[in-house]
């Protein structure tokens, strides 16, 4: 797992081996605190065991530096767990490279949920989304230029948003039919997908990250870091998909966002008519766009959390009870192999 995640880059794959190693000595526990050490190259430490950071992590050990920073040994205060910190020297003087090399550490560290033991489309998917940003609905707070939406679209998504998450499920909707008729025509292109290209699915329901704040809801996983996404258009809509052999703008913040929740390297696009031949894409992270994400849900859900606590205030205090509950019990989480990292500047 390790080395697929650092594929091509010496220099996380190092930083990666160090951390592992720490973490399986003897005399260093993450879940304990020790003293601090001086950094090797000499820099005092700016943290001390005890400091409390972001109002969340306590640092319990200093673990190693490097050029970039140092890293600790915290615990999470909110989660309960024991955390890597890596505390960067200047954030602001980061490369483009380089920060991007740091949602890379941040994602592929962390804990992913996949729920595959229901339906798309289920009532139980649908309270699984409530409350949550999707990929799907990525493109109310980013255009697919990577430049992050302001105004009435993006109020308009948060009071949904708020909305869900009031009541506890799925706002009513009169797309009911659009959506089975999408559901089954992806039921017939998922088979020919696999007689394209050789490549087995496994169908899930959605995947989050494991605050469980954004989701992505894919056709189906190709392997552990692939993705795939399935479209059954219109056949003039499937021509114009054919002949501009691209992925079609209403379908980038969608893929991206799936690749932002799920950290993977790739996702495939497959545009599917059976009376004409299909488009089969595969798409890397755009490092402009991923960025434009992580920064419009970052805002996003700060005025979400703001929302939520104006509305309980405004209710005397306290929550509506749910009116909807999961008929099957949420699914544990898929931890990666290397332990969780949290980046602060």
């Amino acid at each position: 797992m390790v080395d697929r995640l650092c594929e091509g880059d010496s220099e996380l794959r190092r930083e990666v081996d160090e951390l592992l190693a720490l973490r399986d000595e003897d005399n260093l526990a993450l879940d304990r605190p020790a003293p601090i050490e001086r950094p090797s190259f000499g820099l005092p430490s700016r943290y001390q065991a005890g400091d409390l950071l972001a109002h969340r992590y306590r640092i319990t050990a200093f673990i190693a530096s490097g050029g970039m920073g140092e890293v600790y040994a915290a615990e999470d205060v909110e989660m309960g767990r024991p955390v890597a910190l890596k505390c960067i020297r200047n954030f602001a003087d980061l490369d483009g490279h380089a920060e991007a090399r740091l949602v890379r550490e941040v994602r592929m560290a962390g804990a992913m949920k996949i729920h595959d033991n229901i339906q798309q489309q289920s009532l139980d998917w649908q309270i699984l989304r409530s409350g949550k940003v999707t990929a799907s609905e990525m493109d109310n707070l980013v255009t697919p230029l990577g430049k992050v939406k302001t105004g009435e679209g993006p109020k308009t998504y948060l009071m949904n948003k708020v909305a869900e998450a009031w009541r506890g499920g799925p706002l009513p909707t009169v797309e009911v039919w659009n959506m089975e008729q999408g559901q089954y025509l992806e039921e017939i292109a998922r088979p020919a997908f696999t007689l394209e290209t050789g490549l087995d699915v496994r169908q899930v329901a959605f995947i989050t990250g494991d605050d469980e704040r954004v989701g992505c809801s894919p056709d189906g996983l190709i392997g552990d870091d692939c993705g795939l996404e399935i479209k059954c258009p219109h056949i003039q809509t499937h021509i114009r998909y054919l002949l501009d052999g691209v992925l079609p703008p209403d379908y980038v913040l969608q893929v991206q966002g799936s690749l932002f929740v799920t950290g993977f390297k790739k996702w495939m696009f497959f545009s599917f008519r059976r009376d004409l031949p299909p488009l089969i894409l595969t798409v890397e992270p755009d490092e402009k766009i991923q960025k434009a994400i992580g920064e419009a849900v970052t805002a996003f859900l700060d005025n979400y959390e703001k929302a939520l606590a104006k509305l309980t205030e405004l209710n005397g205090g306290v929550r509506p009870k749910p009116k909807f509950a999961l008929s099957k019990p949420v699914v544990p989480p898929v931890q990666r192999e290397d332990e969780t990292f949290d980046t602060i500047p």
